[in-house]
């Protein structure tokens, strides 16, 4: 089954002041999630990325609707922490 995706007013927010590499990793996840949903509810998925010495953790929060047949992006987070 695949669902919907939207962004709530404050994810997208979110979404949109992270840098176009990670706003892309976000869009990632969201197919992952979209294609393979897990339960109806609240989710948090991440994604986790080494770039030049740097792991990005992407932290995408996520309510899905079955019923609805919508996966609602309710948050998104960035954490930047050096591989060393």
């Amino acid at each position: 089954m695949s669902l919907t995706p939207a962004f709530a007013a404050d994810a997208k927010s979110q979404w949109q002041e992270l840098d176009p590499e990670r706003q892309e990793i976000v869009l990632d996840v969201l197919d992952r999630l979209t294609l393979n949903p897990p339960p109806n509810g609240e989710h948090v998925a991440d994604d986790v990325r080494e770039e030049r010495g740097i792991f990005h953790y992407v932290f995408v929060h996520v309510l899905v609707e079955r019923e609805r047949n919508s996966l609602t992006v309710m948050g998104v987070g960035h954490l930047a922490r050096p591989t060393d």
